[in-house]
C-alpha cells in the first residue's frame, strides 16, 4: 500500500530482485520527468511554475547534462526558449533541443509509459537476469532509473552518480523488450562501478581508453540483443547495429590499434575526439564490438570465472588475455582477429 501511494504521488515504484546467489538488485522508477514535460507539450503553452517545476527534477538536469557533451550552448535558458515555443505549436528553426521531433514522439512514449508501469516487476526481473552471471555474487545495489523523452535515445550513466542510469524513450517506441536490454546494458554500468577498478584519469588516454572499450564491451556482451528472438523497433535498430558490426569487426579491430597508437604517441591528440570516434553512436560504436569480441572468445576458450576475474582487474589484463589466446601453436579460432606486436607493446609499457 505505501508503494502504490508513492508511486500515485510521485510517479515511483520501487522494486527488488533478489537471486538465489544472494544478490540483490533493487530498482526504482522515476518517471516525473517524462510525465512533466508530456503534460507541459499537452496543455499548449509554458507557466512558470511549471518550468520550474520540470528542471527540478532530476531527469530533466540529467537530460541538460547529457546534451551538453554533445552540443553546445546548451542550458536552461535555451532549453526553456525551445520548449516555450514547441508547447505553443511553433518549433524554432534549427532547434537544438529538436522539439519537433520530441512532439511527434509523445504518442508513442504515453503507451510506452503506461506499459512500463504495469510490468515493473517484469522488467526488473528480466533485466537483472541477464546480469547475474556476470556480477559478483554478493551484488548489493540500490538504483533508481530515470525516464526521460528527448532526442539522445538509448541510455546512459554518470560517473559521478553511480546509483542512478537515464533511459531516453525517443528511439524505444512501444519496444519494451528494446527497453529490457538497455536497461540492463545500463544497470550493468552501475553494477561495474562495484566491482571493477575505478576508471583511469583522462590525462592516461590509453588506460582510459582501454577501460570504456572493456566497460562498454561487456555491457554490450551481457545484454546482447542478437540473443533476443523478440521484434521490436528498438530491438531491430540494435540488432543490426551488431550485425554491421560484426561485419567489419576487422576494421573495427584496426581503428582501436590506430586510436591507441594516436593516443600514445601523439601529446596534442584530443581525446574526448577520440573517444567519439570509437565509443560514440557517431560511427556506431566500433570500440564496444571490439570488447565484445574480444570478451566472447574470452569466455568460450578460458571460461566465465575467469572472464569475471579479468573484468576485476586493470583493463590491460583482459586485452593481454585476449592476445595469448591463439599464441605458443594454439588452433586458431576462425573469429579470431590479432593484435599488432606495437599495440601489445604500447599496451605492456603503461603497466609495468
Amino acid at each position: 500500500m505505501l508503494l502504490k501511494t508513492i508511486a500515485r504521488i510521485a510517479f515511483l515504484s520501487y522494486l527488488s530482485f533478489l537471486n538465489v546467489y544472494g544478490q540483490e538488485i533493487n530498482v526504482t522508477y522515476n518517471y516525473s520527468s517524462v510525465k512533466k514535460l508530456i503534460e507541459i507539450l499537452d496543455k499548449g503553452e509554458l507557466l512558470e511554475n511549471d518550468f520550474d517545476e520540470l528542471m527540478s527534477l532530476n531527469g530533466s538536469k540529467a537530460y541538460l547534462k547529457k546534451m551538453a557533451t554533445f552540443f553546445s550552448g546548451v542550458d536552461e535558458l535555451s532549453f526553456k526558449r525551445s520548449l516555450d515555443a514547441a508547447a505553443k505549436g511553433n518549433p524554432l528553426e534549427n532547434d537544438l533541443f529538436m522539439f519537433e521531433r520530441v512532439i511527434n514522439s509523445v504518442p508513442e512514449a504515453k503507451k510506452l509509459l503506461a506499459a512500463v508501469a504495469k510490468k515493473e516487476e517484469e522488467l526488473t526481473q528480466n533485466s537483472t537476469a541477464l546480469l547475474k552471471n556476470y556480477s559478483p555474487s554478493d551484488i548489493k545495489i540500490d538504483v533508481t532509473v530515470y525516464m526521460i523523452l528527448g532526442i539522445i535515445g538509448g541510455g546512459w550513466t554518470f560517473d559521478d552518480s553511480k546509483n542512478s542510469f537515464y533511459l531516453d524513450f525517443s528511439l524505444l517506441k512501444e519496444d519494451i523488450n528494446g527497453l529490457t536490454y538497455l536497461a540492463a546494458h545500463e544497470l550493468y554500468h552501475l553494477i561495474q562501478y562495484r566491482f571493477m577498478k575505478t576508471t583511469p584519469d583522462k590525462t592516461e588516454k590509453v588506460s582510459f581508453l582501454l577501460d570504456q572499450m572493456v566497460r562498454e564491451g561487456s555491457a554490450t556482451y551481457v545484454a546482447d540483443f542478437t540473443k533476443l528472438t523478440a521484434s521490436g523497433y528498438y530491438v531491430d535498430f540494435s540488432k543490426k547495429d551488431y550485425a554491421r558490426n560484426f561485419r567489419r569487426m576487422e576494421s573495427n579491430f584496426a581503428l582501436f590499434e590506430t586510436l591507441i597508437y594516436k593516443a600514445h604517441h601523439d601529446p596534442q591528440s584530443n581525446l574526448d575526439l577520440l573517444y567519439n570516434i570509437g565509443l560514440s553512436g557517431m560511427y556506431q560504436s566500433p570500440l564496444y564490438f571490439v570488447g565484445y569480441h574480444m570478451i566472447d572468445l574470452i569466455e568460450k576458450y578460458n571460461g566465465r570465472q575467469e572472464l569475471i576475474n579479468l573484468l576485476k582487474e586493470s583493463p590491460d589484463k583482459l586485452v593481454l588475455a585476449y592476445d595469448q589466446l591463439f599464441t605458443e601453436g594454439k588452433n586458431l579460432d576462425e573469429k579470431y582477429i590479432p593484435l599488432s606486436k606495437a599495440t601489445i607493446e604500447i599496451i605492456k609499457s603503461l603497466y609495468k
